[in-house]
């Protein structure tokens, strides 16, 4: 009977943590609703001084979660200042990190603002609501931030283009400067105004809402898109994870490995069992779990005061415990030992079609847990390569003796 010694060694790659670099001021008494716009000649909101969001407010992080096929790869961070409760936030401004340009501006069901920063390309999505513009609708306002469309250009059919006022500071934001938007019987501005395509640093530029291409919003939240060109706009291919930017402290993970067993179980007690199939030519899952240490629950299980689950790569490397060559990735039939997220400029996405399905027992990918609703306390992800054949000599008959 052949007795095989492996020695696996896990590596892997942190992203910082901490504060976004990006701020919010909370509106004191916007409307929460989201089908009711305020009158543009309302009296102006006030507001909070700027706040950081924190690791506390992250509802859902980058990568895979589960969700609905459409948004299984998510390409951002949601985030949500829970200290005011549920579904509080519309309304309140969005504040820009840094000097920048606009690139995009979307104005149609799920809207957002790409801006492309003196260093942070970030896109903000979700803001105003699903709520469109039209003849019967010439405006909407959420706080003190009206989406308007311009007066296009003189003779030309069709030319009008999105733009977001900040009636308190009376700046129209755009992708194109010097085009004219009219903003009649307001309280706050002159009622021609022209528009610029830059952002000031600490600049309040937009609010936060609920939008998507439904008709109904969603439960009001940011999502913070990072971009490595923000002129390629919103795709899997295009986007990071902005917990790149965030300072420390950074988070500590334990990793437990099993092999061959399922460890969807989030109370799986199983760990260091390294029973390997054989003969060599069968398939091996190793089984991997990632789990933030000494995380502290935020304002439910799902929620996390003080560490954030921020793997850009996971690689498991291996050796014979005899060997004196160094330690080196499994070489699979189909994949390598290793989990890239794409989360950084340089890192791609590896598996390749990592994004598109969940990892088990059976199954190379991740299968994520840290930020899921309604199953407990559950501080990680698993990981399952399922590729791993031991490759025993090629003299070996393979019959097991």
């Amino acid at each position: 009977m052949k007795t095989i010694v492996l020695t696996l060694i896990i590596s892997f790659i942190l992203i910082g943590i901490g504060r976004t670099q990006v701020n919010y001021q909370s509106c004191n008494g916007c409307p929460q609703e989201a089908d009711l716009s305020t009158p543009i000649n309302a009296a102006l909101f006030q507001y909070t001084q700027a706040a950081a969001y924190n690791t506390g407010d992250i509802e859902s992080d980058f990568d895979l979660r589960r969700a609905g096929v459409a948004s299984r790869w998510h390409k951002g961070l949601d985030l949500r200042n829970h200290g005011q409760g549920p579904d509080q936030q519309r309304g309140d401004a969005i504040v820009s990190p840094e000097a920048g340009t606009i690139v995009q501006l979307d104005h149609i069901g799920y809207k957002n603002i790409i801006i492309d920063g003196d260093d942070l390309d970030y896109g903000y999505g979700h803001i105003f609501s699903h709520n469109d513009l039209s003849d019967d609708i010439p405006y909407w306002r959420s706080g003190n931030f009206v989406l308007k469309m311009d007066e296009g250009i003189n003779g030309v059919p069709n030319s009008e283009l999105p733009c977001i006022i900040n009636l308190h500071t009376c700046i129209a934001y755009s992708t194109e400067p010097d085009r004219t938007v009219i903003i009649p019987n307001n309280q706050n501005c002159y009622e021609s105004l022209i528009t610029t395509n830059q952002i000031n640093e600490r600049a309040a530029f937009a609010p936060i809402g609920g939008s998507r291409s439904n008709s109904s919003d969603l439960a009001v939240h940011l999502h913070l898109y990072k971009f490595r060109d923000p002129g390629n706009g919103i795709n899997r291919d295009n986007c990071m994870d902005p917990m790149f930017d965030m300072q420390d402290p950074e988070t500590d993970f334990e990793i437990k490995i099993s092999f061959n067993n399922d460890i969807e179980d989030r109370n799986f007690s199983n760990w260091n069992s390294n029973i390997i199939e054989y003969p060599g030519s069968q398939y091996n899952t190793i089984s991997l779990r990632a789990i933030m240490e000494n995380a502290m629950q935020g304002i439910d299980t799902s929620r996390y005061t003080n560490v954030i689950h921020n793997l850009d790569s996971i690689q498991i490397f291996i050796k014979s415990l005899f060997s004196s060559s160094d330690y080196e990735v499994i070489e699979g039939p189909y994949y390598r030992s290793e989990f890239i997220l794409h989360a950084s400029e340089n890192s791609p996405m590896y598996p390749a079609n990592i994004y598109n399905h969940y990892g088990d027992i059976n199954t190379t990918g991740i299968s994520p847990f840290a930020y899921r609703d309604y199953i407990g306390f559950s501080p990680f992800d698993n990981y399952y390569y399922a590729d791993f054949v031991t490759r025993i000599h090629s003299d070996d008959p393979m019959d097991g003796g």
